[in-house]
């Protein structure tokens, strides 16, 4: 008798315990889609999150022009970090493309742009403004077109303190701004399930890249999210 009654109080608290667990849920998800510095979409509040990796131009000949054939040397050697070094008349520039539609509110806002270490670093839009700092506190600029790419120079770095962390955020947001813009917290805001394998520079199918590795991933320190290893798995979570 005893034998009978355990074996139906277990019985009866598996069908309790089973009922809890397969009850359906309401789900509604989307799959983001990747972040490349093409992306139609504004995620981050700060520009540089979304700007082009770091390339090398060089001074030659009285002007600035892209510097093909010559490799920067990164932290950590890393391509998503900011260079290490530079060489004599090397610089290293970003850019940051806008979107029609998506960035109207952007433009002739005030932007403040601040960096960490020792170095001169610099913006410009072609024929518009070129504003120069030498110090971390950085300044401000106002974004006077989204036709024109916003390019960030480093023009000098330590390599005992090189230059890092720049951010250029708008300036109405304050010393706390939000990490991700409103609209696409808008955007969210109907799903409860968000797929992420774009996000992480795989694919819908496999886990894709065999040299994505812990050491290799990138940081919320990044010079920016825009990389084939993913974006910061901090943002994702």
């Amino acid at each position: 008798m005893k034998l009978i009654l355990t074996f139906l109080t277990i019985f009866l608290l598996m069908c309790f315990v089973s009922s809890v667990i397969t009850t359906p849920i309401k789900a509604q998800g989307t799959t983001l889609p990747q972040l490349t510095s093409s992306s139609p979409y504004r995620v981050f509040n700060d520009l540089m999150k979304q700007a082009i990796p770091f390339v090398p131009y060089q001074y030659i000949w009285g002007g600035i022009s892209r510097y093909w054939g010559y490799n920067l040397t990164f932290i950590n050697g890393l391509t998503h970090q900011y260079p290490a070094s530079l060489a004599t008349n090397v610089y290293a520039v970003s850019q940051i493309s806008f979107y029609s539609g998506i960035d109207d509110s952007l433009l002739n806002k005030s932007f403040t742009l601040k960096f960490s270490g020792q170095g001169v670093v610099g913006v410009n839009q072609q024929s518009l403004f070129n504003t120069t700092w030498t110090a971390g506190v950085g300044g401000t600029f106002v974004l006077q077109s989204l036709t024109q790419l916003l390019n960030v120079f480093i023009y000098s770095t330590n390599s005992s303190n090189p230059v890092t962390a720049i951010t250029i955020l708008p300036t109405s947001l304050g010393a706390n701004p939000p990490i991700f813009t409103s609209n696409f917290l808008y955007y969210l805001k109907p799903f409860n399930l968000l797929r992420t394998c774009y996000w992480q520079g795989q694919n819908l199918y496999n886990s894709g890249i065999s040299s994505q590795i812990w050491a290799n991933r990138t940081l919320t320190t990044s010079a920016s999210q825009v990389s084939s290893n993913g974006i910061a798995l901090e943002y994702i979570l």
